[in-house]
């Protein structure tokens, strides 16, 4: 069994009026699991789409993405979204935090949605909270935290779960400097601690190159 992301003939293209644009343009490569991996490349060179695949949330037009030789883009609806639910982990640029949820609320969260009872979630979620450093800001709701500390939250939401693979879309990119370096700094221990993937697309040329593999894509292919 290889211990690798597998990607195939990788196509998507969505259809605007008459017109079909080619977003994703045959991707082929083999990534190594429990590694940082960066993705970097202009705005419109097919990052998102590549990452939504990867990560389940959308489907491929043509082409296979394989998990330690399982077909990945081959799931059932049903086998999607436990792969969603128990595998991977997200984190998004703008956080995407609940306003009116506190912090241990958001983190519980898909572990309500892995069928964990109430007293359970919590625990986990004070427990990942811990790790990013915010045991003093279980109850917070977002509006009560800076901008680092929400997307820590985040960061402590997508962990919650031990996913295999976490994928983050430009994680720094609604930081200042500071932040961002503390944020990165974060991720770099906590994946080395943890052994995850993570798969990242960024446009801070600096953080591209701190991945142990470093990818770029232009016009649909990587380069």
């Amino acid at each position: 069994m290889s211990n690798t992301i597998k990607i195939q003939n990788l196509t998507k293209s969505y259809n605007f009026g008459k017109n079909k644009i080619e977003v994703l343009k045959g991707i082929n490569t083999e990534l190594p699991l429990g590694k940082l991996i960066t993705l970097m490349g202009p705005s419109g060179s097919g990052k998102s789409t590549l990452m939504h695949i990867l990560s389940g949330i959308d489907r491929p037009e043509s082409g296979s993405v394989f998990l330690r030789d399982e077909e990945v883009s081959a799931y059932s609806e049903a086998k999607i979204t436990d792969y969603r639910r128990n595998k991977i982990g997200i984190i998004f640029q703008f956080f995407n935090l609940m306003p009116y949820l506190s912090s241990v609320e958001n983190v519980s969260l898909p572990l309500y949605l892995a069928g964990k009872g109430k007293k359970e979630a919590h625990e986990l979620a004070q427990e990942s909270l811990s790790l990013v450093g915010l045991s003093e800001r279980f109850t917070h709701k977002p509006y009560e935290l800076s901008g680092g500390e929400q997307q820590r939250v985040a960061i402590a939401r997508s962990i919650v779960n031990s996913p295999e693979i976490i994928f983050a879309d430009e994680p720094t990119g609604n930081l200042d400097t500071e932040n961002s370096n503390r944020i990165m700094e974060l991720l770099v221990n906590l994946q080395k601690e943890r052994g995850f993937t993570i798969i990242m697309v960024t446009h801070n040329a600096e953080i591209g190159e701190m991945g142990d593999v470093r990818l770029k894509m232009k016009d649909g292919r990587l380069v």
